[in-house]
């Protein structure tokens, strides 16, 4: 039986980001055809490693909650984490009410129990997605 073995010859990607980092980052679209070094793998890799420094800054952001008069109101009022519908606790550490919001953009996202906000954690992981994928005939 033969086995067929893919040497992969360039790749091609581009950074996206949501639209609250827009400004932050720019990207232009990468694209690497192989030379015939055969280290495409490699270089994909080195690639990778080199935009994660550069979208470090933009990760480690860590800025002040934007709260409005009108949404202190509204999280006043609420009287259900925003997250999981439960009630809020008075007295109950995990279960009472406190301020959720991004820590990326300052937005304030609702009130929250304290172990639901602490469950929300900043993500910091960077996905990757792949497609074409295929061994071609």
């Amino acid at each position: 039986q033969k086995i067929k073995v893919h040497e992969p010859c360039g790749y091609a990607y581009k950074v996206v980001l949501s639209e609250e980092f827009a400004g932050d980052y720019d990207s232009e679209l990468v694209v690497y055809r192989d030379s015939g070094h055969g280290k495409v793998a490699e270089s994909f890799i080195v690639s990778l490693h080199e935009e994660a420094e550069r979208l470090a800054p933009i990760l480690e952001t860590q800025k002040e909650m934007d709260l409005s008069p009108e949404q202190e109101l509204t999280h006043r009022a609420a009287t259900v984490c925003w997250l999981c519908l439960d009630p809020f606790i008075v007295g109950d550490e995990e279960k009472k009410k406190c301020h959720d919001h991004c820590h990326y953009t300052g937005k304030y996202l609702g009130a929250a129990h304290q172990n639901c906000n602490a469950e929300r954690q900043k993500n910091t992981r960077i996905p990757v997605v792949f497609h074409n994928l295929k061994v071609s005939e």
